[in-house]
């Protein structure tokens, strides 16, 4: 099974986009995770240097993350990691990355306070599937 939840702050959030396909909303953003640490010459607790995670969400949540939060904002991110490394055109060398398509995402609220305004569910094109005795 390949899920992760990572906590972190939210860096840059890149423009909603849509699919060109199927209108579905795309959005891409990053996650910068923080460990604190003790300085060991002065044993005081400080923050290490953070890990970018780029984080991508689709659909309806998506467009949630995209309303609710700003730059900042410190998260909770739950999905499956994918291999995005690639060589670039004209060169031998391969970048190595990863992404994290999230599944659920939610504001930390140690660190913030939030209003809920729950959506409706989507309308159904096609009518329910009746199953017979």
């Amino acid at each position: 099974m390949n899920e992760i939840t990572l906590t972190g702050n939210i860096g840059q959030i890149r423009p909603l986009v849509r699919g060109k396909a199927n209108g579905t909303a795309i959005l891409n953003f990053s996650l910068a995770l923080r460990q604190r640490e003790r300085d060991p010459n002065t044993g005081q607790w400080r923050d290490a240097e953070p890990v970018w995670q780029q984080v991508t969400a689709f659909g309806r949540l998506a467009e949630n993350v995209y309303n609710s939060v700003e730059s900042g904002t410190r998260v909770t991110v739950t999905g499956r990691l994918t291999d995005d490394s690639f060589t670039p055109a004209g060169e031998t060398r391969r970048v190595v990355r990863t992404t994290l398509h999230a599944d659920t995402a939610a504001v930390e609220l140690s660190f913030a306070t939030v209003t809920v305004h729950k959506n409706g569910r989507p309308a159904s094109t096609t009518a329910p599937e009746v199953i017979a005795p």
